[in-house]
């Protein structure tokens, strides 16, 4: 088993910070990594001199075996967008059966009727209308930013007065980020595309 010195296990341990938790402010990991590797070589001779300086015999540290840089992604990763973007909002609710007393939806004992409404939190909307039908799927074209959300509301629409089924809301945060919830007699999930 080798034994290593303080150095190097200060160094072994900056490059792994480097490795997993270096902060990206402006500059790549790559960058953030050879900045700690140099970093640490100053450290090093500069406890090299100090011991040095002392004049009491110590044990040389063993030379730090060359670090591994981490594979680079070979596509770039997808940066979420900041500026408003064209999306596809798909919304799916499925519909209890019945009211959440038990009730039927319609008097006839037919299926509801849902009337699904989307608001985005800049100002966008759009609805879409079914009838007797428990599982539906709508489509919205919204302009979305990162940080947007998107309200979904569902009602059992009647030709007397419209029974709520439920209200779901979930943010934008990227094409392919999704919103899954339950809230009333339905159950919701908003897909971004």
């Amino acid at each position: 088993m080798t034994k290593h010195g303080p150095a190097t296990v200060v160094a072994a341990a900056m490059i792994f910070a480097a490795l997993f938790a270096c902060k990206s402010g402006g500059i790549s990991k790559e960058e953030e990594l050879q900045r700690k590797e140099q970093e640490l070589k100053e450290r090093e001779a500069k406890l090299k001199e100090q011991q040095g300086a002392a004049n009491q015999p110590a044990a040389q540290a063993p030379a730090a075996e060359p670090v591994s840089q981490p594979a680079q992604p070979t596509a770039p990763q997808p940066a979420a967008p900041s500026g408003p973007r064209d999306v596809t909002v798909s919304v799916s609710v499925a519909v209890d059966i019945t009211k959440p007393g038990g009730a039927p939806w319609d008097v006839a004992g037919d299926a509801a009727d849902p009337l699904i409404s989307a608001q985005s939190s800049s100002g966008q909307s759009g609805s879409a209308s079914f009838k007797d039908q428990q599982n539906v799927t709508a489509t919205f074209k919204m302009k979305l930013s990162s940080g947007d959300s998107v309200t979904v509301t569902a009602v059992d629409k009647d030709v007397a007065a419209n029974d709520p089924i439920g209200t779901f809301s979930a943010k934008y945060s990227g094409p392919g980020s999704t919103g899954k919830g339950r809230n009333g007699a339905g159950s919701f999930t908003i897909t971004f595309k």
